[in-house]
């Protein structure tokens, strides 16, 4: 009974923690750049990602293009 308690304890453990995993504290964004076929999504980029995206630009076929994010 001692072991089965134990079992217990530890998948409910091992089940919060993969729950608390699961949750996005990242403000996400899709993320957009106009290119030669017209708007092209980058999709969905959280956290530092947009900053870097937004800042330095989205290169394709080396074309440096500027890239809107915003929320969907």
């Amino acid at each position: 009974m001692k072991n089965f308690r134990n079992i217990i304890g530890l998948g409910a453990v091992v089940l919060t923690f993969s729950i608390m995993s699961c949750t996005k504290d990242d403000d996400c964004k899709y993320c957009y750049y106009n290119g030669s076929a017209g708007e092209e999504s980058l999709g969905e980029l959280c956290g530092n990602e947009i900053n870097v995206v937004e800042s330095t630009g989205y290169v394709s076929g080396g074309v440096t293009y500027d890239v809107d994010c915003r929320e969907e």
